[in-house]
This record gives C-alpha cells, structure tokens and sequence, in this order.
C-alpha cells in the first residue's frame, strides 16, 4: 500500500499541472476551444481550493496560495491581452 508521503506527492503534482496547463490555456486565448480548457480548468481547482479549506489544508501547500481560478474565466480584452498573461509560481 502507498505511504502517505506518496500520496501527498501525487497532489502536488497533479496540482502543478493543472495550474500549468490552466495557465497555457489562458494565455493561448478566448477561442471556443481555449475558453472550454479555461472553464474546465476553473472547475477543477476552485474545487480543489474548497475542499482544501473544508478539510483544514492550507491552500499554499497545495502551491495554489496565489492563485485566484476566477481569472481564468474573466473575459480577455485585445487591450489587455498584450500586457497580462497568468504567470507560474515562483
């Protein structure tokens, strides 16, 4: 059986690469496909983020302390798609 310390690994990254991916597809646009990886990425890890916080988890150490899944479905103006993209953590 997987050890506790295994599991919490498997989060960590599963996480990362949501949060990555989220970010990609932000940055890749407002086009129908882009938009439904957005809304789908949102989904996930505003669930993520909820359930952290029921169960007494500090979002930071689910490496998403900084980040806010609602810019993920704002709508992206030409303005503002020049000078904003979502960035990965440090």
């Amino acid at each position: 059986m997987a050890e506790q310390s295994e599991f919490r690994t498997l989060v960590e990254e599963l996480v990362l690469k949501m949060r990555a991916e989220a970010m990609a597809a932000y940055n890749q646009g407002s086009d129908d496909y882009s938009m439904g990886k957005r809304l789908a990425y949102y989904d996930m890890l505003s669930f993520l983020i909820d359930q952290a916080e029921v169960l007494d988890i500090a979002v930071a150490d689910l490496k998403l302390g900084d980040f806010e899944p609602l810019q993920l479905i704002e709508q992206r103006t030409p303005k503002a798609e020049g000078n904003r993209e979502l960035r990965a953590a440090a």
